[in-house]
């Protein structure tokens, strides 16, 4: 990977003084600065794409069956929590596919024990994380942009 696909990744800005500006902190270090450099860039890498990570792993159990690695998170360009376990053969639950949809965490764990799904091995942590990240004001998505809501039509 170029160095300029790595700066691009880790969020350095592309002028030529944010480049030199980033750069430029690691001059003092004289031989082992461009390592030392590019190690900080894929640290950032990582961290940037471990935040944009949106999806926590949780139980979900549904009449004796069993999903260990179902997904719980919020969707920010949705601006939605959504919940994803598959129990095996046709049986499965996908919600907050459509924008707005569950606004609350309470509204969409509701939701699913409403149909019989019972979610377990959620964290503190996870959950405050989802909630903060909910809390935040996200712009409105390409889509609604374009005149699209994504939610289904009223009849």
């Amino acid at each position: 990977m170029s160095i300029g696909k790595l700066e691009r990744r880790a969020g350095i800005g592309p002028s030529h003084a944010e480049r030199l500006a980033y750069w430029m902190q690691f001059a003092h270090i004289k031989d082992n600065s461009f390592p030392a450099a590019v190690a900080d860039l894929k640290a950032r890498i990582i961290e940037k794409e471990r935040r944009l990570d949106r999806r926590h792993k949780i139980t979900v159990t549904h009449k004796g069956e069993i999903d260990h690695g179902a997904i719980i998170g919020f969707d920010p360009p949705l601006r939605t929590f959504f919940l994803q376990a598959f129990m095996g053969g046709f049986k499965e639950i996908w919600l907050g596919t459509l924008l707005e949809e569950f606004t609350s965490l309470e509204a969409i764990i509701e939701n699913a024990r409403a149909q019989g799904y019972s979610v377990a091995d959620m964290l503190k942590d996870m959950i405050i994380e989802m909630t903060k990240l909910a809390a935040q004001p996200h712009p409105p998505s390409i889509g609604e942009q374009l005149g699209s809501s994504g939610k289904p039509a009223r009849t």
